[in-house]
């Protein structure tokens, strides 16, 4: 039996639409602006080293183009999430602070808890650059025995971690009389309205969205105010 040539054809499945959860497409974003926190900090890092060379800078173009890419895709899917956002953040080729800030800021002592450690340690190293003392924790349980022997001025804490959240590492923070004038700064991938009235309620007083924008970063570090009174800082 011949079969026509309409037969002969492989059948195509009809095309299902992928239909996301808001709550996946929030971890999604989550996930990816961690991502691009220690990609920013790299990038801000080659920044005030001002390139080795022609090649060096041609990098960094590449890395700055590539990361407002993500930036922007970050945003999107935080959109689609149906997240509320404070403000509209400024793309990444505007997030160098005037040098003469980074200069006016005095040396802080400073701890950052991370457990993604490509951002922890990039971050780490540019606040080291901007002439700041750092410490750095990958979990929460680390983050509280060094902060109580360490006595920081401010603590940029990750809230999504494993174990111990930020949360709860703020939590036994601000219960310590030692760290009384400890600055908490939340510096996170979670960036709706209602995570920032979280952290408020749980003592922060900044809450900033990685990837963080230096400006916003330098308000924080520059910010003299003391103890677990929020502040409107966020980014």
């Amino acid at each position: 039996m011949r079969r026509t040539k309409a037969q002969s054809r492989v059948a195509t499945p009809p095309v299902v639409p992928i239909c996301w959860e808001e709550e996946s497409l929030a971890a999604l974003t989550h996930d990816l602006r961690n991502s691009l926190a220690s990609i920013v900090s790299a990038l801000h890092i080659l920044r005030l080293q001002r390139y080795a060379n022609p090649v060096a800078e041609q990098a960094g173009k590449t890395i700055e183009r590539q990361a407002e890419h993500l930036s922007l895709l970050a945003d999107h899917l935080s959109e689609l999430a149906g997240v509320p956002k404070s403000r509209q953040r400024n793309s990444v080729h505007e997030w160098q602070p005037p040098s003469e800030r980074v200069e006016e800021v005095p040396p802080r002592r400073i701890l950052i808890v991370d457990d993604n450690r490509d951002a922890a340690d990039s971050t780490g190293t540019l606040l080291v650059l901007w002439g700041h003392q750092v410490r750095v924790a990958y979990d929460g349980a680390s983050a509280v025995a060094i902060a109580r022997e360490y006595q920081p001025d401010i603590c940029l804490l990750d809230l999504g971690m494993p174990g111990m959240s930020g949360f709860q590492v703020a939590e036994q923070l601000r219960q310590d009389p030692t760290l009384r004038n400890l600055r908490l700064v939340a510096m996170t991938g979670f960036d709706g309205e209602a995570d920032q009235k979280r952290t408020r309620e749980a003592g922060f007083n900044a809450h900033l969205v990685k990837p963080v924008e230096l400006s916003a970063l330098q308000e924080v570090l520059a910010d003299t105010s003391q103890g677990a009174a929020p502040s409107a800082v966020s980014s």
